[in-house]
């Protein structure tokens, strides 16, 4: 296997920011959907259809933050410039400032969220997430504005960046003069009332579309990126980070063990008595999936091949979704409610708003299916033929998982009573996916042996 001469920019890098800008344009366009009146229902679950939707997007847009402020820091080992520095110190402040407002948001009573010293760490938060976007773009700028490509793209992706980046109270002026006309006086209701109109959508539209084309731009500096030598830089080999990989796989498959036997042995029981598990369980599953995604975040800065890097970066994006979510619908439920108005007072891990099930499956496929072409890519990259076995287990593991996920994240979730066919569904999926973590975790453990193409050469083996 031939190593290049240049090393080119880290891959994760435009991935994540695609996915950020996307993330960001979705959640825009889905509630104004709501808010326009658009999308409407009477049912029961229409009023958590709001905090769901902010919540999901939210949890996007913090993975890919996370892995871009990883990434952008790799850059800055290679490159060492001021440009560099400047995107990986934006993506790196929109991370932890993401994480604050993510606490400060779901804190219990949600709707408290805009007063006292909460009010104040969020319009803090507004105001410091605004600048990330353009701090990027102008760090990407700088560092390759050699190249002629680079120039060429700059005005686009600044000008998307300055619309993303617009301070609050513009924003909220925009909105304002935009939507003037939409107001109008209602004898019923005694006061003005807002009208759907066509005009509702011209704001959140070219709010929505900055963000894509931001995420274009910054994907497009990024692979305008000179090239540095590899032998500037230390090189990276992946065996240490696909042995952690192997480690952070083998311990979430004993959490999620564990986790599913206290869920069936106190499911349907009164609350009392396990009022503690519904803390411990998922603060638990939250730090094994934590070890998971930092495995997977290590292993898509080190010297892989590019589709291996993109994969891995997928990979942990949507495991730290997870771990967002999970991380938000725990602090929620921790509410001082002894009236108990959500149910009868038996064992459930969250109190509603619960993430459907089926998100949470097409996310877990996301993330399986990532994590089995990065290993796959890598063992190829190393010389060795991928494992058939462990594809066929990760196969029948998404085929059962399909049908099976919603059940199993519905399960503990909700106030629910015991009954076989439960059982059977939970012991199922349980198996299978149990099943395809360990064979994952095979195939790290296995790309990560001295057969890899960047081990050392044995004694008596001349190099090369």
């Amino acid at each position: 296997m031939s190593i290049p001469a240049l090393r080119p920019p880290p891959p994760a890098l435009p991935v994540a920011a695609l996915v950020a800008a996307v993330a960001h344009a979705g959640t825009t366009v889905a509630l104004n959907l709501i808010r326009a009146g658009t999308w409407s229902s009477y049912g029961p679950s229409y009023q958590w259809r709001w905090p769901l939707i902010a919540m999901g997007g939210r949890a996007i847009t913090i993975g890919a933050m996370i892995v871009a402020a990883a990434a952008a820091l790799a850059l800055v080992r290679a490159r060492r410039s001021a440009g560099a520095a400047l995107t990986a110190a934006a993506f790196v402040t929109s991370s932890v400032v993401l994480c604050v407002e993510l606490v400060a948001t779901w804190i219990w009573p949600w709707h408290e969220a805009g007063a006292g010293w909460r009010g104040d760490v969020l319009h803090v938060t507004d105001w410091v997430i605004a600048a990330p976007p353009l701090l990027a773009v102008i760090g990407l700028c700088a560092a390759g504005w050699a190249d002629r490509g680079v120039r060429l793209v700059a005005p686009g992706a600044l000008g998307a960046g300055l619309v993303m980046s617009s301070p609050p109270p513009l924003t909220s002026w925009a909105y304002a003069w935009v939507e003037h006309g939409t107001w109008q006086w209602s004898v019923e209701a005694g006061s003005y009332v807002q009208l759907p109109d066509t005009r509702m959508w011209i704001v959140p539209g070219v709010l929505a579309s900055a963000s894509v084309a931001w995420g274009i731009g910054v994907a497009l500096l990024v692979h305008r990126q000179p090239p540095v030598p590899v032998d500037t830089v230390a090189p990276r080999p992946p065996a240490p980070a696909l042995r952690r990989l192997t480690v952070a796989l083998l311990v979430m498959a004993a959490v999620a063990v564990a986790a599913g036997i206290a869920l069936a042995l106190v499911q349907g029981k009164p609350a009392d008595g396990a009022r503690p598990l519904e803390l411990v369980i998922p603060i638990v599953v939250g730090l094994a999936c934590v070890g998971v995604a930092a495995a997977l975040v290590d292993l898509a800065v080190t010297d892989v091949v590019p589709v291996a890097a993109r994969a891995a970066a997928v990979a942990a994006i949507a495991v730290l979704w997870c771990v967002a979510v999970i991380a938000a619908q725990t602090i929620g439920s921790q509410r001082p409610d002894p009236d108990d108005r959500f149910g009868p007072p038996l064992f459930a891990v969250f109190d509603p708003p619960w993430m459907p099930g089926m998100v949470g499956a097409v996310v877990a496929v996301v993330a399986i299916l990532s994590m089995a072409s990065a290993l796959n890519a890598i063992a190829r990259q190393a010389g060795q033929r991928p494992s058939r076995g462990q594809t066929v287990v990760v196969v029948l593991a998404l085929v059962i998982g399909a049908l099976t996920t919603p059940w199993v994240l519905g399960f503990g979730t909700r106030s629910l009573e015991m009954s076989s066919l439960r059982v059977a569904t939970l012991v199922s999926a349980a198996v299978v996916n149990l099943a395809a973590w360990i064979a994952l975790a095979r195939s790290a453990w296995r790309s990560s042996r001295p057969t890899s193409a960047y081990a050392p050469p044995r004694r008596g083996e001349v190099p090369g």
